[in-house]
């Protein structure tokens, strides 16, 4: 007996009463309202036991019942003749500044992201102190049909953050006089940035800006080699801006039911000669007709000079065409996501479908010449499916199916008629 039952001590002659029974423990034990309630552990879990006042059986404990009382599995120390505290000598231990080199990488965590056209799979770290992040990562540009791997890391303790990083990127081509000129590039870079919260009551505000200094060295390879010479070096800054706005969202949204957001970045070469890049975007977030659905607008433009331009092809094409890197390309898309189905099945505690979802899209991308005196749609429309999974409860994962119908001839094999792509998972981290 003794803690597997529920006691009470009547303040007017001291004396001690069994007031519940029970094989095992019982908790937490609350007298309100004319009532006694408890926890009690059972093979389902804890459950709530009640008792009215007036039927609870008092059952006085004697004196040799007292003794008894003492738990079978006492809390350690809790004999006052032995308290830990008391026992414990005094000593004087040595006193040093901690080292902030620490555990400077310990890295934990990854995570694959995609954000058109450019599929990134990060190993993340982060200090103990909480003051430098660092990054590695692969990157896979789906213009550009290349690959980089690369780091980053982040210094915080100071404001402006510091940053610097290196990025390799693997066998770059562009065509030259009816041949294909081939190399591999480094970009080392360090800049500074500014990121700044403005949330104020149910609205996140988020402005983040700042520059970077870049050197690359191309690694020239292939069969112009010889011809253009040795390796080549040249400096560049890129600076940027992004703001964002955005209401909370529940569970249950696909994106916030209010929101926008901008942003754009330069990179223009600061030696030797000159070229330069020009990337703009914006989105826009709507309720739709129904609960839970989604309307999104979302436009771009990228423009380079007409000369030489030595900078990666960011741009977002129209879905279902094969990507080129025009002089100037602006394009507009609109976006109609819904729910199909809110499964909220799972299995095995390794794979959670929380949904299926849909979205109706089209797209009008504009493209240019290079002396940027002609011009060519790039429209299509079509409907994406997707799945929103986690895995092992913990990561959420999307995979999805496309049908593009391309409304004009593709400018890069003149295809024109149905696409149909499946959509891998795009990121690790929720919307």
């Amino acid at each position: 007996e003794g803690n597997d039952d529920v006691f009470a001590l009547r303040l007017s002659d001291k004396k001690i009463f069994r007031i519940s029974n029970g094989p095992l423990g019982n908790y937490q034990v609350n007298a309100s309202n004319g009532k006694i309630t408890w926890s009690t552990f059972t093979a389902d879990g804890y459950q709530l036991k009640q008792v009215n006042e007036k039927d609870i059986s008092w059952k006085e404990v004697g004196e040799g019942m007292i003794e008894k009382l003492s738990p079978a599995f006492p809390v350690g120390q809790t004999d006052p003749t032995t308290i830990f505290l008391k026992n414990v000598p005094q000593q004087d231990f040595p006193t040093s500044k901690y080292k902030k080199g620490t555990r400077l990488l310990n890295f934990h965590s990854w995570r694959p992201y995609y954000e058109d056209p450019i599929f990134t799979f990060s190993l993340y770290g982060e200090n103990v102190l909480n003051t430098i992040q660092t990054e590695l990562y692969y990157l896979y540009n789906e213009n550009e049909k290349t690959s980089a791997a690369g780091f980053s890391s982040v210094y915080s303790a100071w404001f402006p953050w510091l940053s610097v990083g290196a990025e390799y990127t693997f066998n770059r081509k562009i065509p030259v006089s009816n041949k294909i000129y081939q190399w591999d590039q480094l970009d080392s870079r360090i800049g500074l940035s500014v990121p700044l919260n403005f949330t104020t009551g149910r609205s996140y505000k988020q402005l983040n800006f700042g520059s970077n200094y870049f050197y690359r060295r191309n690694i020239n390879k292939g069969f112009l080699k010889d011809s253009i010479g040795g390796n080549t070096g040249f400096s560049y800054l890129h600076h940027f801006i992004s703001w964002n706005q955005q209401v909370p969202m529940a569970v249950q949204h696909i994106f916030p039911k209010w929101g926008y957001g901008f942003s754009a970045a330069y990179r223009h070469v600061v030696s030797d000669f000159t070229s330069w890049q020009f990337i703009g975007n914006s989105s826009f977030y709507l309720p739709g007709f129904v609960s839970n659905h989604s309307i999104v607008a979302t436009s771009s433009i990228q423009e380079v000079d007409t000369l030489a331009t030595v900078f990666g092809n960011r741009f977002s094409y129209s879905r279902g065409y094969t990507g080129r890197y025009f002089s100037r390309m602006w394009r507009g898309s609109v976006n109609y996501h819904f729910p199909i189905w809110h499964t909220d099945w799972g299995f095995a505690n390794i794979a959670y479908l929380q949904r299926l979802r849909a979205n109706f899209f089209f797209d009008f991308t504009k493209v240019y010449s290079r002396d940027k005196t002609q011009s060519r749609n790039q429209r299509s429309i079509g409907a994406e499916v997707y799945a929103d999974t986690k895995w092992w409860n913990q990561h959420p994962l999307t995979f999805g199916f496309r049908v593009s119908h391309l409304l004009d001839r593709d400018q890069f094999n003149g295809l024109r008629g149905t696409v149909y792509e499946f959509i891998m998972p795009v990121s690790i981290i929720p919307r």
